[in-house]
């Protein structure tokens, strides 16, 4: 696959997430209801760069790492990180009755989990930026709305 338009969205993603998980940890964004929108946002941007790295293509639509490195091979993930993009589509897309039973609240986010959704981000970009790509798709790993984001701290290719 040689669309390398696709690279600004993903660095717009990977960005998202990691600002968004700064901006979590930083606790300057507490205030109800700001906190569970910041933190469905974090989430949501987790299950895409996740999906990205980890899930094989669905959808014709669908992009993920091996269309750009086939022969890419996945870091293994935290046991941690697997449950909670497991649990992603019943507490961002679905309302269920997941939600009150107190056994799958037990599981909730913690700052831990989005120090670890930090870290594990870092770890992936940083292998991915070293595997083989084409200096046209190296060019594009730029996220178009870089400039919304320049108070803080970004991966950089």
């Amino acid at each position: 696959m040689t669309q390398t338009p696709i690279f600004g969205e993903l660095m717009h993603e990977i960005d998202s997430l990691y600002v968004s998980t700064e901006m979590i940890l930083s606790r300057r964004f507490r205030e109800p209801p700001l906190d569970g929108l910041l933190l469905e946002a974090c989430l949501l941007h987790f299950r895409v760069v996740w999906d990205f790295f980890y899930r094989p293509r669905e959808k014709k639509t669908d992009v993920v790492v091996r269309d750009y490195v086939p022969t890419w091979t996945a870091i293994v993930p935290p046991a941690r990180l697997k449950e909670i993009r497991k649990g992603l589509n019943v507490m961002l897309a679905h309302l269920t009755t997941h939600r009150i039973d107190p056994n799958y609240k037990a599981g909730e986010i913690t700052e831990d989990d989005i120090r670890l959704i930090r870290e594990h981000t870092k770890t992936l970009f940083a292998t991915f930026v070293k595997v083989p790509l084409t200096k046209d798709q190296r060019d594009a790993l730029v996220n178009p709305l870089a400039d919304k984001f320049t108070r803080y701290e970004t991966l950089n290719r």
